[in-house]
């Protein structure tokens, strides 16, 4: 059985890899907007957390001309999931790994 030490660390790593993914999200997204907008991608800021109708005809005509792969709110979804379960992870094991150095120490 997994110690809580370790728990709290694969916690954490969740935490980062949540994040990059998170970043890559916001990099992809404005990647594949600004070539569709221009430098205005505040008007494809609703794009970025969902796909409305807009924001799909915005897709298709992008992904017919643009190296980007169209962007998809579901990957920044997944990203949040990750981050929120690796922080649930870590916060329930730092307790319980104070105690186990405490016992160790």
């Amino acid at each position: 059985m997994p110690t809580a030490a370790t728990l709290k660390s694969f916690g954490q790593g969740l935490m980062l890899v949540g994040f990059v993914c998170f970043l890559g999200a916001v990099v992809w997204w404005h990647k594949f907007y600004s070539g569709l907008l221009g430098g205005d991608v505040k008007m494809a800021t609703e794009c970025f957390y969902q796909t409305t109708q807009d924001c799909a005809v915005g897709n298709m005509a992008v992904s017919m001309i643009s190296e980007v792969p169209t962007y998809r709110p579901e990957f920044l979804w997944a990203a949040c999931i990750v981050m929120v379960a690796g922080l649930l992870l870590a916060l329930s094991q730092h307790e319980e790994a104070k105690k186990e150095a405490e016992i160790k120490g």
